[in-house]
């Protein structure tokens, strides 16, 4: 699980610089920025697609909902990108998906990570995901303990 993590959290950090690259970058680099950031979302969101069926998460449908809304909107930008709306590129790359990813980590990819780490057994570790630090020695490990 912490190497899936650690797979995860380097995906995630890339999306965040290539936003922020997308941001600041000359306008003669924006659109292969853009191109680059959707390559990067849709491989992040594949391999949080596998983590989540590899570890039966409960609320996966919903989660690969919000991923599939993110990149309907890259796609749906994209040819406008490539034919140089800049300021579009800008918009949806550079400023709104960085805002819908701060919350969704946050969110969702947190909730996976603290399902699958609960699954594999990780009770006594702390997990950091997604700047979050999640300390699994508080988590209750008998049905017994558990809230009802």
């Amino acid at each position: 699980m912490l190497a899936e993590n650690s797979q995860l959290d380097s995906l995630h950090d890339s999306l965040r610089q290539l936003a922020q690259h997308l941001h600041d970058c000359a306008h003669d680099e924006i659109c292969s920025a853009y191109e680059q950031l959707l390559i990067t979302a849709e491989k992040a969101f594949a391999a949080e697609q596998l983590l989540m069926e590899k570890h039966d998460f409960p609320a996966t449908r919903c989660h690969l909902e919000q991923h599939a809304r993110l990149l309907c909107a890259l796609h749906q930008a994209h040819p406008a990108v490539m034919t140089g709306d800049h300021n579009l590129a800008i918009h949806v790359g550079g400023r709104l998906l960085p805002e819908w990813f701060e919350l969704h980590n946050s969110t969702l990819d947190a909730s996976v990570s603290v399902w699958a780490s609960y699954q594999i057994g990780l009770t006594t570790q702390a997990a950091n995901y997604g700047g979050q630090m999640i300390n699994f020695a508080a988590t209750p490990t008998s049905e017994a303990a558990r809230p009802t």
